[in-house]
């Protein structure tokens, strides 16, 4: 079932109201924002383990206190900012067991911080995709890392629940908890391989050119269950050091009208990405021309004239 939007689409005055008690907390917010050393009590599900047949490559389950409440430290943010769709940290705990402190990924999904509905926005508008509450855009995001739980551990994180919280400016708002992975972004990987003194092993074509195929895969795979990322960007992949794919992060999931489109905004928005190695831009575009002309098709409208 689809949580109703706060307030009534249609409606000015009821969208003037729930945008002026955003704006109310959204200052209250910079008075008292997530910093370093903020706390939460959680108790996160513990996720399946997945074996090596099951998933691609796979990693262990995080060592975490599961199952019972545990005390959280955010220590430093990933992604912070307004008028994005989260903000995300780092936090800790300690593994009683082994008495370790582990990384676990916070992605904040609060209200006031997000994009604001527009006085005129209708239901029709919303049907369209032309605004999504703060709870739908939770469910779409857990409902796609359930979608494609045979994936976690590989070429997604494993997803560690969504928590309800209150944050610091006595806010209301939702923590999707998931692996932390510690790994470069693409964008770090091409960087590397295009310096001077690159030493990663990307600079060879062929490891290149099956991380990006190990990425398709991963799309092709959440399509099929009709599920979409819709921010496919270098720094939404990342690349675990030694087993060669790519994990797919910060899935949106957007409540798409147009599959067929969507799909091919993802399948574009991964081979631009990958495109911007400028060492290996040419021989990517002519493997495309060569193996997957559909997407080579699609993509060539992009690259006329930007290469960055």
């Amino acid at each position: 079932m689809v949580a109703p939007p706060p307030f009534t689409p249609g409606d000015e005055d009821s969208i003037h109201e729930y945008r002026s008690r955003m704006s109310y907390l959204r200052q209250a917010s910079r008075e008292r924002p997530l910093a370093a050393g903020i706390t939460f009590v959680l108790s996160l599900p513990q996720p399946p383990s997945r074996s090596v047949q099951l998933v691609e490559r796979a990693r262990h389950v995080p060592s975490l206190p599961y199952g019972k409440p545990a005390v959280y430290t955010l220590t430093r943010p990933l992604k912070e900012g307004f008028d994005l769709r989260s903000q995300v940290w780092v936090a800790t705990a300690l593994d009683e067991d082994s008495q370790v402190t582990v990384e676990v990924v916070f992605k904040f999904v609060i209200p006031s911080l997000l994009h604001y509905p527009d006085p005129g926005l209708t239901e029709g508008l919303m049907r369209c995709g032309a605004y999504r509450p703060p709870a739908q855009l939770v469910e779409r995001e857990v409902a796609s890392y359930m979608a494609l739980a045979d994936l976690q551990g590989g070429t997604l994180p494993y997803f560690l629940g969504e928590h309800q919280v209150l944050v610091p400016w006595m806010e209301e708002g939702s923590i999707l908890a998931l692996e932390y992975i510690k790994a470069p972004t693409l964008k770090a990987i091409q960087e590397d391989v295009d310096s001077a003194v690159g030493t990663a092993i990307y600079r060879d074509y062929a490891q290149y050119f099956a991380l990006f195929e190990s990425a398709l895969r991963t799309l092709n795979f959440a399509h099929q269950r009709d599920t979409f990322h819709c921010d496919v960007r270098e720094p939404n992949i990342l690349v675990p050091e030694g087993n060669n794919i790519a994990v797919l992060v910060d899935w949106s999931s957007e409540n798409v009208f147009s599959k067929e489109l969507y799909v091919g905004i993802d399948v574009v928005d991964l081979a631009v990405a990958f495109i911007h190695c400028e060492t290996h831009q040419a021989q990517l575009c002519e493997s495309l021309r060569n193996h997957y002309p559909d997407i080579s098709r699609r993509v060539f409208p992009y690259l006329v004239g930007d290469h960055s």
